[in-house]
């Protein structure tokens, strides 16, 4: 299996209230794991706020169509 990691580190943009913010991340949560070839996500809150999100997907063609199809959702 050649499974493949996403990872991406950000934080949000000033005035962004976390309850909304993981409103938001719960949503597309949601969203990731109706997509062929998810396997899971993890979602990190560091010391200095900046957030990391991993998603695990099956192959790097499940990945690029989670991506391309995150655009029209």
């Amino acid at each position: 299996m050649n499974e493949v990691l996403e990872c991406v580190i950000f934080a949000t943009a000033d005035g962004v209230d976390r309850d909304d913010f993981m409103e938001a991340a719960e949503a597309s949560m949601q969203w990731a794991r109706s997509q062929e070839g998810f396997v899971s996500r993890e979602l990190f809150e560091t010391d200095d706020g900046r957030w990391i999100d991993t998603v695990r997907w099956a192959s790097m063609d499940a990945a690029h169509a989670a991506a391309a199809g995150i655009v029209t959702a």
